[in-house]
Parts: structure tokens; sequence; C-alpha cells
């Protein structure tokens, strides 16, 4: 996925919520199948930030990208 791909999915995203406060399921409804890119991309920058370095953090990013990767 192109980051112009991204921008517009974000932007489309934007445009859906007009204000409200976002949920998770907010962005699997507007992404569809095309959510599980970002979401995978998210989670490795969490795993890739200092976060990441926490004892036992690596397990908990792993099992997520694991059930995300699942679906």
């Amino acid at each position: 996925m192109s980051s112009g791909q991204l921008t517009s999915l974000v932007d489309e995203l934007e445009e859906q919520i007009d204000g409200k406060s976002l949920q998770l399921q907010d962005v699997l409804d507007a992404w569809g199948s095309r959510s599980y890119g970002p979401l995978l991309l998210f989670v490795g920058l969490l795993a890739a930030s200092p976060i990441g370095a926490i004892p036992g953090m690596s397990i908990v990013f792993g099992t997520i990208v694991f059930l995300i990767a699942a679906q």
C-alpha cells in the first residue's frame, strides 16, 4: 500500500467521523477489507517505539499482530 493510498483512506475516515469520537469499529467499518494493512503498520510502529522495550511488550505486540493477520 503506497502512502497515497493510506492518505486517501485516512481522509475518507476523517470525512465519515465528522467530529464524533472515533472507535476501532468505525475504522474497520470505514476501511473494510483494506483496514488490516494500516492496523498492522500501527502495531509495528508501536513495537518499534520505546514502548516495545518494556519487558513483555514484545509478546503483547506479537499476539496482536498474530490476531490481526489471522483475520
